[in-house]
């Protein structure tokens, strides 16, 4: 359960009719986006959950039970809506997914009209159990093999623009969003190092320094030299290929992973290989206090509050991480050459300087 028994002379879950609760949320979803900073994915999520428990509610006529502010009754209402969604064989994680979304939602509505929430009161249903997805060390190497050899629509700089995305997935841990949203200014190949501004979570995401090991180094300098060649004006890394002044959208990404999973028959997604570069790291011996810093985790919060990392011990550790795994990383001593994320380099990174991204001066607009 999400909260013990209600707080005495606490205002009921109460709204007029559906409309008026339909109002409330698309209000506390408008000051998410404004004030709390959430990110789309998690407002589609709210959004997705809300349609199917408003559709439960039509569907069953139970729209004046919700809205009347019985908790009882209320409680009910949402259980009723949990088998509703079984009965339709939505399986047990999709169910756990809507669920925390509803809650998630109708909290804040409960919390900023002063009202008592009755999600509160029902028991979160459990997931099932996946097994983990990721991919093996061979599989990946067949993955990249794939994209450096298919002969994509966009020529040479859909190739090697390909080669880079999906080795800042599976090699440094990005999330898609992450992907998304980098920057030019955020990308330092000299230091080795992604600035991420923006990560997942609460008041504008969590920022965090992902090292590159060599291979994404080598992937990311070719891609970013090829991209200097054709003087692209778009502030966003990964551009499009029909019009490099353009971003890439989620469905690029998208169509890349289905392109590999049916050509090459390695199920790939943006997920999958940010799993795969989990779990490489920990093969690869790296210790869960530095995977944690890569991949941008807020768990182990007793670790995390007294423990520190050393400067230069992550890129140390990074530097021996899927060395060639792509097949033509450029390796020399300078990798394993130890740098201060807080040195100069690194001086003023968050307000977005001007960097070489290899032999070539790239600037953005």
């Amino acid at each position: 359960m999400h909260g013990g028994p209600a707080a005495a002379g606490a205002l009921p879950f109460q709204f007029p009719s559906l409309e008026h609760l339909d109002e409330r949320v698309a209000d506390v979803i408008a000051r998410a986006v404004s004030v709390e900073g959430l990110s789309q994915k998690s407002i589609r999520a709210w959004r997705a959950s809300y349609r199917q428990f408003r559709a439960y509610l039509v569907e069953t006529g139970s729209q004046d039970a919700f809205t009347d502010g019985q908790l009882p009754v209320q409680q009910r209402v949402l259980e009723g809506w949990i088998g509703w969604l079984r009965a339709r064989g939505v399986n047990h994680t999709t169910v756990n997914t809507y669920w925390r979304a509803l809650h998630s939602g109708l909290t804040r509505v409960a919390r900023q009209s002063g009202v008592l929430d009755p999600t509160r009161f029902v028991a979160t249903p459990k997931p099932g159990r996946t097994l983990p997805q990721f991919l093996t060390r061979d599989a990946l190497e067949r993955v990249f093999r794939f994209v450096r050899n298919y002969q994509w629509r966009g020529g040479e700089f859909a190739q090697v623009r390909n080669v880079a995305l999906v080795a800042v997935m599976a090699l440094g841990g990005c999330r898609l969003g992450e992907v998304l949203q980098m920057e030019m200014a955020h990308v330092n190949c000299a230091a080795r190092a992604i600035f991420i501004k923006k990560g997942k979570g609460p008041r504008g995401g969590k920022q965090r320094v992902v090292v590159m090991p060599p291979a994404l180094t080598a992937a990311m300098a070719e891609y970013l030299a090829l991209r200097a060649r054709r003087q692209v004006a778009c502030p966003q890394v990964f551009v499009s290929v029909d019009d490099d002044d353009l971003p890439i959208s989620e469905i690029t990404v998208r169509r890349l992973c289905a392109v590999i999973t049916e050509k090459a028959k390695i199920h790939v997604s943006p997920h999958r290989l940010r799993h795969t570069c989990a779990t490489l790291m920990r093969q690869a011996g790296i210790s869960d206090r530095l995977s944690m810093d890569q991949l941008g985790h807020s768990r182990l919060d007793v670790l995390q509050r007294y423990s520190h990392v050393v400067a230069g011990e992550r890129q140390e550790a990074l530097a021996q991480f899927a060395p060639g795994i792509i097949g033509s990383a450029t390796e020399d001593a300078a990798f394993r050459t130890p740098i201060n994320l807080h040195g100069p380099l690194f001086e003023g990174m968050t307000e977005g300087p001007v960097f070489e991204a290899s032999t070539d001066q790239v600037t953005p607009p």
